[in-house]
């Protein structure tokens, strides 16, 4: 690469990563969650398969929802966390409310 390319792709790449802050600052996701940090072999029920699934994001995109639905403290807000976090790194944004905070019309 040349001294232009490599500046432009620095250029590019600093963009991107000031949106992905942005967005996830944006989010005000309370747990540092991220899809790498996902431990399967906990003992919740997860469908691995499935979950692996909606980190893709084909339901961003085919605008669908998700609900995460278990018995309490299993991390449900954890992985809610981390599924937002996910969309926000595919450019996507996210907000994240509790239930009793949601502002309803």
């Amino acid at each position: 690469m040349n001294g232009s390319a490599l500046l432009i792709d620095h250029e590019a790449t600093e963009r991107d990563g000031k949106a992905l802050a942005l967005r996830l600052q944006r989010a005000k996701l309370k747990p540092n969650a991220a899809a790498e940090d996902i431990d399967y072999r906990h003992a919740r029920g997860l469908d691995k398969p499935l979950f692996q699934r909606l980190l893709n994001g084909n339901w961003l995109t085919a605008h669908q929802n998700v609900l995460l639905t278990g018995p309490t403290g299993v991390g449900k807000t954890w992985l809610a966390c981390a599924l937002a976090h996910q969309a926000c790194r595919q450019g996507y944004s996210a907000y994240y409310v509790r239930l009793p905070r949601l502002p309803m019309s």
